[in-house]
């Protein structure tokens, strides 16, 4: 993102290597991002990618593990003490690349989840 400092901070990932962590990619294999540190994350996006993050860490693990999301990390996600995921845009609403409105909800509705906008 171009934060200065951001490369000497703990727990910001790209949302590629995070995503492919989760996927079992193998350049991501060593990433093993700390779900236990806190209870809120930040995803920064507006998209289809920060949706997902969102939904995957909010996620019941039990539901995930029937996916094909590896096992390390439902692991991880079954320790996480996150409880709060705010994604945060950079853009204005126009620029918002997002699927249709009603898969939005959906999305929200299968994590329990609500919006809150500005």
């Amino acid at each position: 993102m171009g934060v200065p400092g951001e490369e000497s901070l703990k727990g910001i990932y790209s949302a590629r290597a995070f995503v492919g962590w989760y996927n079992g990619l193998p350049e991501y294999a060593d990433l093993a991002p700390d779900l236990s540190l806190g209870e809120e994350v930040v995803v920064v996006g507006q998209g289809n990618v920060a949706l997902d993050v969102a939904r995957i860490l909010l996620q019941d693990p039990e539901i995930l593990r029937k996916t094909d999301i590896t096992e390390h990390a439902v692991e991880s996600l079954r320790k996480s003490k996150v409880k709060r995921v705010r994604v945060v845009g950079r853009r204005g609403p126009l620029q918002v690349s997002l699927m249709l409105v009603s898969q939005l909800w959906n999305v929200l509705a299968d994590c329990g989840l609500g919006c809150l906008h500005n």
